[in-house]
This record gives structure tokens, sequence and C-alpha cells, in this order.
């Protein structure tokens, strides 16, 4: 079965693409159309579309929730499942047979050491974001997390669509030994807006997801007034990326994985508005 994403609009970063498919399919439709790693939007993406009047469809995104048993979630804008049809089919198989995608141990461990690295980051321009609460919650447009997750315009969508908060779906993981991979479900306004952090349905054919093809021009250095630079940034995930494959015994996939994931994270947060 061909695929084909269908351009649905335009928001200020670029030309908004859309399709309802399994994920790694997607993410091959989306390249076709030109659109770079890691393809799937983030949650501030949607936030623009929305805002646009591009589209208030519920739509699958590349937060990645990270959990392990006894502590806190993170939420990493880098995940390991979108950056190739080939590691996208790992997440997808997972859901298939009803579980979550892990790797080791000490990929909690090292995005932990990344968030803890970016703490005195507005939440805005981070990358990776420990939750300062356990479980379920509601999030408002004051909180960290909301901010980290929703971009600059989250109060902006908070009042548009009449929102006093937004719940939050956490990632419940019994694993010890090793790390559930998730990605986020960012819903439909008329739902609430929730977040649902442990949604397992990356196999699905009917779920959406939307990729930009962005403007060569658009965006400047997000970064320049934390107290990171890019580079900085980048040297950590340099550092970060192929210690936790080698961990996680796919060190034959750092050449393939490692750097796209390193340059896409890098080419958001110079796109964050």
């Amino acid at each position: 079965m061909e695929f084909k994403a269908e351009k649905v609009g335009t928001i200020d970063s670029g030309d908004v693409f859309y399709l309802a498919a399994p994920l790694n399919n997607q993410i091959e439709a989306f390249r076709e159309a030109r659109i770079t790693a890691p393809y799937i939007v983030l949650p501030e993406d949607v936030v623009d579309m929305r805002l646009a009047g591009v589209s208030n469809s519920g739509t699958r995104t590349s937060l990645t929730p990270i959990a392990v048993n006894g502590e806190n979630t993170i939420l990493y804008k880098g995940s390991p499942w979108m950056y190739s049809p080939e590691m996208a089919l790992v997440a997808v198989q997972a859901h298939k047979n009803g579980k979550y995608p892990q790797l080791s141990r000490d990929f909690y461990q090292a995005v932990k050491e990344l968030a803890n690295a970016q703490d005195g980051m507005e939440p805005e321009d981070r990358t990776a974001i420990v939750l300062s609460f356990k479980g379920d919650s509601q999030l408002t447009p004051q909180m960290p997390e909301t901010r980290f997750a929703l971009g600059r315009r989250a109060k902006e969508y908070f009042e548009a669509k009449k929102h006093e908060s937004i719940q939050f779906l956490d990632l419940n993981s019994d694993s010890k030994d090793s790390t559930d991979v998730n990605y986020s479900w960012f819903s439909d306004p008329l739902d609430g807006s929730y977040l649902d952090a442990r949604s397992r349905y990356l196999d699905g054919h009917d779920d959406v997801a939307f990729g930009v093809f962005r403007n060569a021009d658009e965006g400047a250095n997000s970064a320049k007034n934390s107290k990171y630079t890019l580079s900085q940034i980048g040297k950590a995930n340099s550092q970060v990326i192929p210690a936790v494959m080698s961990e996680a015994g796919l060190s034959g996939l750092t050449d393939t994985i490692a750097r796209p994931l390193s340059k896409g994270l890098l080419e958001r947060l110079r796109n964050t508005k």
C-alpha cells in the first residue's frame, strides 16, 4: 500500500503535511515530501497550527516520555523512534504487541543528566525536563512542564482554546532494569487538548501525524539568551547519544542515528519561535 502525505496548510515555519498511517509509513511519506528528521511535529508546532487555523486534529507528536519504575518521567524532544522508518518500526512492533518500546536503564540516566545540565535555561529552550510530579496531573500555562511542551505560545493557546488547564496522562512504568520510551498524543481542543504519554497506537492506520517542511531561512538561535549555547547543547548530545546507543546494544546504528538525532535537536532549537 502506498502512503502519500497531503499538504493541509502553512504556518510561519513552513508548509504542513498530514497523513494517517502507522508511524513508519508516515515517516517514509514525510521524507518523500522533503521533510527532514525528526519528521513528526512537536506539540509546540501543533500549537502554531491550531492558532493559525490549519487543523485542530488530535495528533501524534515526537515529544518523548521516558520512564522507569520509581522515578519521575522525563519529557525529551529527541525521540529515537522518529529519525528513520527502521527505528520507527521498533516502536510500531512494540505497540502492536501491546508493549512499550524500551532502551536500557542508562538511557533514562543519560537524558536525566542532560535535563539537569539545562536546569538554568528557560523551559521553552530546553530539550529535556524531569517532571516535578508523578502520575496524572493538570497542566496550567505557567508551569515549566507546560511551557516546555507547548512552547512560547502556551499562554496564547490556553486563552484561545479557553482552557484553564489541560490533562497530562503520565507514562507509568513497571520497568526497573529497562527504560520505557514512548511518544505523546496531543488531543483535539474539543477533547481538552490533553497530552497522553502512555498511548500505544503507533501501529494504527487511523491515527494522524503532521510534518512541517520548514523554510530554509526560518528561525533564529533560540538558545542565544540562555546559559547554554547551541554548541554546548550539541556537544552534550554528541556525547550522550553514542554512549546510550552503545549501552542499549545498538552501537552498530550509532552513525545512522546519533548524528541526525543531534542535528535534529539543534535544528529544533534554531526553529523555536
